[in-house]
């Protein structure tokens, strides 16, 4: 069975990895040494935080990613 990835998604291998890491420690790099600090956000956010405030238009609908956890039926995802 094949898994269908979220559009604009793949994996990285090792090796790509390896470059990867090494591209984002140099722009982090210059980041700090301009001042800048990390943030790091959710992954995954209560899908009515974008629904209630208008950020997720109509026409965004068909890209978004929902699930149920389980959680009196409270919708979650992002994708």
């Amino acid at each position: 069975m094949r898994v269908q990835r979220c559009k604009g998604m793949r994996d990285l291998s090792p090796e790509e990895m390896k470059k990867f890491r090494l591209i984002e420690g140099a722009f982090r790099d210059s980041c700090l040494k301009w001042g800048y600090e990390e943030v790091k956000t959710p992954t995954l956010e209560y899908l009515h935080l974008f629904t209630s405030t208008g950020t997720l238009t109509p026409a965004m609908l068909g890209r978004v990613y929902s699930f149920l956890t389980g959680m009196a039926g409270v919708e979650r995802g992002w994708c």
